[in-house]
């Protein structure tokens, strides 16, 4: 693992989700941790999700998970 953890995102008015996706990024680059697979990237995935809190993580269990595109 990178040695720290990834960012949290509360979805406030004052974050920027383009930052926070940036920044996550980052840390699996740091971590390297890969999307080469399905596995990994699933892992990449489930990652993601736990770092969705607060008010970003209700939206994200509404209108996202479970969805078929």
């Amino acid at each position: 693992m990178a040695g720290y953890a990834p960012k949290r995102f509360l979805g406030r008015v004052d974050e920027d989700i383009d930052e926070f996706i940036k920044d996550y990024r980052l840390y699996l680059t740091a971590a390297n941790i890969t999307t080469a697979n399905a596995g990994s990237k699933q892992r990449t995935l489930e990652l993601f999700w736990s770092c969705l809190t607060d008010e970003a993580s209700r939206w994200a269990e509404d209108k996202l998970k479970g969805k078929k595109w």
